[in-house]
């Protein structure tokens, strides 16, 4: 019995532990938190532009075999595993330049999130300045006209014993 996987790959080699460079494909934690993964994404980053600027299907392919080129150069495979036998198995230039292509759209829906969230805070934080600003400013107003209401209590009452001079004061010498 063979450790080749058809399904996966070509290739009959079975890797047990991947190395430091590789890029695992598939879900899961295995696959997130793989250091060449995290470094891919990182990779991938940086060349997004020249990805999101590419005009056509095949100028994307040159971008996707770009990277995969600079992948293998470092060292670094993709890799699939078998689900039967929980080993890894390379993957062919078709199935990697697709991880590439799509790592690249997962990443450009989550900028685009990242965009979305960012605009959607601002506008919010903004209508909530407006919103403070505006019970400020009635806040404010009302002060204003509770206190010119209230003025004339602050002022002692001109009655017939004190009608605001200071005449009528009995002053002892």
């Amino acid at each position: 019995m063979t450790d080749c996987s058809p399904t996966i790959t070509t290739s009959c080699i079975a890797i047990t532990v991947p190395k430091e460079f590789d890029i695992l494909i598939g879900r899961g934690r295995s696959a997130i938190h793989h250091n060449g993964n995290r470094r891919f994404r990182i990779f991938l980053q940086r060349y997004l532009p020249r990805y999101v600027s590419a005009k056509s299907t095949t100028d994307r392919d040159q971008v996707a075999n770009f990277i995969v080129s600079v992948i293998h150069e470092a060292g670094g495979r993709f890799l699939k595993q078998d689900p039967k036998t929980q080993k890894w198995h390379p993957v062919d230039a078709a199935m990697s330049r697709q991880k590439v292509r799509s790592s690249f759209d997962e990443l450009m829906v989550l900028q685009e999130r990242d965009r979305r969230t960012a605009t959607t805070a601002s506008v919010n934080a903004t209508r909530a300045t407006s919103a403070s600003s505006l019970s400020l400013r009635a806040s404010s107003s009302s002060l204003r006209a509770s206190s010119s209401s209230s003025s004339s209590s602050l002022e002692p009452p001109k009655t017939e014993y004190n009608n605001g001079s200071d005449d009528n004061r009995n002053v002892v010498d």
